[in-house]
């Protein structure tokens, strides 16, 4: 199955702030976000993350990101 995401901002505890995600903190943030990523994408999926992401962190299946505009590499 192909599964499609953005704009997760893993990592930025700005965004905490600025979109006023209900947590107490980057990693709790984190660690939701890829629970729930993982409770619905399987191994062999493929999860196509749109915009801003992070990098290394433990998600299920193959992940192919796609650079916003405004990324840097």
């Amino acid at each position: 199955m192909m599964w499609f995401t953005a704009d997760l901002h893993l990592g930025d505890t700005n965004i905490l702030h600025d979109m006023d995600r209900p947590f107490n903190s980057v990693e709790e943030m984190n660690r939701k976000v890829i629970d729930v990523i993982n409770e619905c994408v399987a191994a062999d999926d493929r999860l196509y993350t749109l915009g801003d992401f992070t990098y290394r962190l433990p998600m299920t299946g193959r992940c192919t990101c796609v650079n916003a505009s405004n990324a840097r590499t």
